[in-house]
């Protein structure tokens, strides 16, 4: 209902129906019959998760701007009206904006390092929200920065129709892993601070965490779009961002050994990406912070991965 409430009219609504079980179809069916701007795609459940259905979403987006809202969130009257003004305003290829998380509870803690957490609400609203305009930013300065979610922002259409990418479907990170193929092919970024969407924390530890990724699944999609758009003046960009995957998403499973085993063995057959020439310009942070990745696991694995690699 949130998005059928938007301030902004003109808008269409893709909705995916991915094999539900329950009454979804029927009140999807009934209101696409009373609202002409719906767009319904009834579909197969093929996976616990949601990249077939975004895919399949992404064969009826038109317009100029593009964005997702998942069937247990939802936004604010105002979120399309303000976000698609101050993105159209400068016309920038991504706009990201913030969120409130509410709900909760029954996810078991783990002990880490303290760390500023976003507070969750036992409700959330839009009280406070902030609609001011923000500055326009390179992506190669900010993308580092960016949060991993597609919900939380606008794509510029056509960039989405002309890169041609697509989600994979049956992995855990796939917004995130879609974030970073699309990162070359966009100029212009704009972040907002208003928090303009609602994210429902689970109550229940989601059981497909269980098995967190199939082997090269999270990797080789990413590199081969790099390699087929033929990115080469971009390689130092690219391990740049190929170590921050590792630092975001499998830094998670950090002494689990089939997942360091994943990234090494993809980045050793990245020769032309990895020759001394280009490592020799690299940003000398990210070379430290690769070694000391590497060095940690010797330890633990007495296996040269530093060797495999460079040499």
């Amino acid at each position: 209902m949130s998005i059928l409430n938007q301030s902004l009219k003109d808008i269409k609504i893709i909705c995916i129906n991915d094999g539900s079980t329950d009454n979804t179809g029927k009140i999807l069916e009934y209101y696409a019959k009373i609202d002409s701007r719906i767009i319904l795609i009834n579909k197969k459940k093929t996976s616990m998760r949601a990249g077939s259905a975004r895919t399949e979403g992404l064969n009826f987006i038109e317009g100029d701007y593009v964005g997702w809202v998942d069937a247990d969130d939802f936004i604010s009257p105002l979120t399309f009206e303000y976000t698609y003004k101050y993105a159209k305003k400068d016309d920038v290829d991504l706009l990201e904006f913030d969120y409130s998380r509410f709900g909760g509870g029954g996810i078991r803690k783990r002990k880490r390092k303290k760390r500023k957490k976003k507070k969750i609400h036992k409700r959330c609203n839009f009280q406070n929200l902030n609609l001011s305009d923000s500055e326009v930013e390179n992506i190669r300065n900010v993308w580092s920065k960016l949060n991993n979610y597609n919900w939380s922002k606008l794509y510029k259409t056509t960039i989405l129709i002309n890169s041609k990418i697509s989600f994979t479907n049956d992995i855990i990170g796939q917004d995130v892993q879609f974030n970073y193929k699309l990162f070359p092919f966009l100029n212009k970024v704009k972040r907002l601070k208003g928090k303009y969407y609602c994210y429902l924390r689970p109550r229940k530890k989601p059981t497909y965490r269980k098995k967190f990724l199939k082997e090269n699944e999270f990797y080789l999609p990413i590199i081969d779009v790099w390699k087929k758009n033929g990115f080469n003046e971009k390689k130092i960009w690219f391990m740049e961002i190929l170590i921050d995957v590792y630092n975001r998403f499998l830094w998670k499973n950090r002494f689990k050994k089939n997942h360091i085993n994943i990234f090494i063995n993809i980045l050793s057959q990245q020769k032309d990406i990895f020759n001394k020439q280009v490592v020799m310009k690299l940003n000398q942070y990210y070379i430290d912070e690769l070694k000391r990745i590497l060095i940690k696991y010797d330890h633990f694995y007495k296996k040269n991965y530093y060797n495999l690699i460079f040499n």
